[in-house]
């Protein structure tokens, strides 16, 4: 099901529905369309596909499948074009870096995250991306565990670089860009128990600010 919501009205209106079904997948908004990309279906696996939203006219359109089957990642804008950032295969983490043009309709491959990661937030914000919290697993190895590093994209020179950690670590928290600041709000202890902890962070300073619990 899709719905929008008109904050003027504080009303909510039924749209139509996404072509496939799907959980764990991730979104981005380009030139007034919304991109809808890969995720898991009912069974857990990870999906390839793309399909795009276009709110002047309620359509659903299929686009071009994502090169890397995978669920659990995050998605983020930039200049008119999205990239889908880590996620995983339901066993281990990845970090891998895919960006998609709209214009073209192809993807293309681009350098890995730092640190592996899934359940994680993307922020844009000064033609840069923010890849922040998360868990990394590794079911071979047995390793599972929370990640607090930040890290931020230039897609002009397609390298990361190390950011401030946030002060609790978490994963499957929201994340959004408002007046210049980063916010990281919510999620889940390592014990999936939800939280409450709001974050705001300055892009520029390599420190978090704790804001409520």
């Amino acid at each position: 099901m899709s719905e929008e919501y008109n904050p003027a009205t504080n009303m909510w209106d039924v749209k139509a529905n996404m072509p496939t079904a799907r959980k764990y997948s991730a979104a981005g908004a380009v030139n007034e369309k919304i991109y809808v990309i890969v995720g898991a279906d009912r069974y857990g696996d990870p999906m390839r596909t793309n399909e795009e939203y276009d709110p002047a006219t309620d359509i659903w359109t299929a686009k071009a499948n994502m090169p890397t089957a995978r669920g659990d990642l995050a998605a983020a804008a930039v200049n008119g074009k999205i990239y889908a950032l880590g996620g995983g295969n339901g066993y281990n983490s990845y970090g891998t870096n895919e960006e998609y043009n709209p214009v073209t309709n192809k993807w293309a491959k681009k350098n890995d995250l730092n640190n592996y990661r899934q359940s994680f937030a993307a922020v844009t914000m000064n033609s840069r991306i923010y890849a922040i919290g998360g868990w990394y697993q590794h079911w071979d190895s047995g390793y599972s565990f929370l990640t607090m590093t930040t890290e931020e994209y230039n897609p002009a020179t397609n390298t990361w670089s190390e950011k401030g950690n946030i002060r609790t670590g978490r994963w499957s928290l929201a994340a959004t860009g408002v007046n210049g600041k980063i916010y990281a709000i919510g999620g889940l202890n390592l014990n999936g128990i939800p939280v409450r902890t709001a974050e705001e962070y300055s892009p520029g300073i390599l420190f978090y600010i704790h804001k409520q619990n």
